[in-house]
């Protein structure tokens, strides 16, 4: 086949259609492999042309974007028009292929008003029925039935309109109905991301699903439906047991007000020796935001509390241990609490490796009282602990302060620099602060010797020295300050292996870029807002998402605007 680019220019309109987009294609095709598939159609065929594998990335295939696809060139329409529907959503070496329009126009690309999503889908019902049932409502952009690697769908798929109201009567006719045996296929509107983070937030409160822990050892599932019976109709339960046989459970309620009767009326109801805990059933992305706000709540109150009670302490001794600092500065007033980050020193002495846990270097001492704090950092500031007298450095203590409150202060010695990076002060030449020249007038900036031009000029030119005068020391440009990109490191992330740093990671950039965000300079939020903005951000399970939010200021906006809706601020 011909290997030139594609130069056939596309007509507009319906009738003057040609051109084919086929993606979803298996790693090792061949345009053989192409022929023969259109081999009904190879007299009507001008072109079929493989695009690699990184390149031709479509809108309408956002789903995997980096997947292989080939582009068709058909002699007339009604051909192509044919060849797209007959042989849409059919297996090709194992791989379920789409085939669709090549779109030009962005408009159409990148809309989402017609588009839909598919549930409870049969295992038995392949992709080609799929199409074809959807098709009768309207022509198709695209649609895709979501497959495993070896070809079985998941249950769930994409559809795509040119209009709504093909959308629209798809959803009419199709939704909550028992299409094909086996179950009620939900269809509704496709939602991006983040108006499925607020539509799942909005829904905590709507959840007839509820779960259940400390259950006595002889309660069963009989027991638990009568318990729960009482307060409606339960309509599937399961008790589960952890790795200490301890029993927990969920409970299907009927109806939403079923369940929040019962969790009413059974949430530290009384069993015996057990007291039962019930709660709504939330996933686990909605449980850890909501701890991660009750975190960051509860920093922000112990903070505030004891903002001037807290000290931190370097230049500690690494044999000192915490009895011997509580011994050292109870004498100044009572310690709420104490605390020397240790670690495991791993030294070799012979043949033998030896484990030592040694002091990092510094500590923290909270008393209950300010005046106390005060207290024991006079006195003991720059001084050295009575137990290691031998000690050649001495304690630097300074009150404890949170890393946001470093980073803010951090950020504005950072504003103190130009957009060009450097320093915003005089610059001027040592010199000018010595003694005056032949002319009266020191070596500055504003001497003519200094804007003399010659062979290697520089911006510092050294003016001639007089006999007898001290030879001035030469002078280089001050250091400039590199401003960083604004998203993080890409090259340092991928060198994290383990998720939990890396999200730990992304959410101290994303609590950074809250702190200088537009919102966040109109509205003045608060540290704790912007804590619970950052918690509900690292709440969502997917990584790769919350780096899209760090890259993606339009989508970090999103989640701001959502998340103050949810915080009613």
């Amino acid at each position: 086949m011909n290997q030139q680019q594609v130069v056939v220019p596309q007509k507009q309109g319906e009738t003057g259609r040609t051109v084919l987009f086929v993606s979803e294609l298996p790693e090792n095709i061949t345009e053989e492999d192409l022929q023969n598939f259109f081999s009904e159609y190879k007299d009507s065929i001008f072109m079929i042309q493989i695009n690699n594998k990184f390149g031709n990335s479509r809108g309408v295939d956002s789903f995997h974007p980096r997947a292989l696809n080939a582009t068709i060139i058909f002699k007339d329409h009604k051909k192509a028009d044919d060849a797209r529907k007959n042989l849409n959503m059919r297996k090709l070496r194992g791989k379920t292929i789409r085939i669709m329009w090549h779109e030009r126009d962005n408009n159409v690309r990148y809309n989402t008003q017609g588009n839909l999503f598919i549930k409870n889908i049969p295992l038995d019902i392949n992709a080609r029925q799929f199409y074809e049932k959807f098709l009768q409502f309207g022509d198709i952009i695209s649609a895709k039935l979501i497959e495993d690697e070896e070809g079985n769908h998941n249950g769930y798929g994409y559809v795509s309109y040119y209009n709504n109201e093909s959308a629209d009567s798809a959803i009419s006719n199709l939704n909550n109905k028992e299409i094909w045996p086996g179950a009620k296929l939900e269809v509704a509107r496709f939602q991006k991301k983040n108006e499925r983070f607020s539509a799942a937030a909005n829904k905590l409160s709507m959840n007839k699903n509820l779960y259940v822990k400390n259950i006595p050892d002889n309660f069963n599932d009989a027991d638990l439906k009568n318990l729960f019976g009482k307060h409606g109709n339960v309509t599937w339960s399961k008790i589960l047991l952890d790795a200490n046989q301890r029993k927990s459970a969920i409970i299907s309620m009927e109806t939403e007000d079923a369940a929040n009767k019962a969790r009413e009326a059974l949430n530290n109801h009384a069993i015996g020796e057990a007291t039962l805990y019930v709660d709504s059933l939330q996933k686990k992305s909605d449980r850890q935001r909501i701890l991660s706000s009750k975190i960051h709540e509860n920093n922000s109150i112990l903070n505030s509390q004891f903002k001037n009670c807290n000290l931190h302490i370097k230049n500690l001794p690494e044999k000192c241990t915490e009895k011997q600092l509580s011994e050292e500065f109870s004498k100044y007033g009572e310690i709420k609490s104490l605390k020397i980050p240790k670690y495991i020193l791993v030294t070799k002495v012979g043949n033998q490796l030896k484990e030592e846990i040694v002091s990092r270097g510094f500590g923290y001492v909270c008393f209950f009282n300010p005046e106390s704090a005060n207290k024991a950092k006079e006195e003991m500031n720059n001084q050295v602990l009575s137990s290691f007298s031998e000690s050649k450095r001495p304690l630097l203590i300074d009150f404890f302060m949170p890393k946001v409150e470093r980073k803010n202060i951090l950020l504005k010695c950072q504003q103190q620099f130009n957009p060009n990076g450097r320093q915003q002060m005089p610059l001027m030449n040592p010199m000018s602060f010595g003694a005056p020249n032949q002319m009266g007038m020191p070596f500055g900036m504003g001497h003519p010797m200094m804007n003399k031009p010659g062979k290697n000029a520089s911006i510092y030119q050294q003016a001639p020295v007089q006999r007898g005068m001290p030879k001035p020391i030469p002078t280089q440009m001050p250091p400039q300050f590199v401003k960083k990109e604004d998203e993080p490191d890409i090259a340092y992330y991928n060198s994290i292996e383990d998720d939990s740093a890396k999200k730990e990671y992304l959410g101290e950039f994303i609590f950074k870029k809250i702190s200088n965000h537009a919102l966040n300079q109109s509205k003045g939020f608060t540290i704790d807002v912007i804590g619970k903005i950052t918690g509900m951000i690292l709440g969502i399970d997917d990584l790769n998402e919350i780096l899209d939010i760090c890259r993606n200021n339009e989508n970090l906006t999103a989640r701001i605007v959502e998340a103050l809706s949810l915080l009613n601020i």
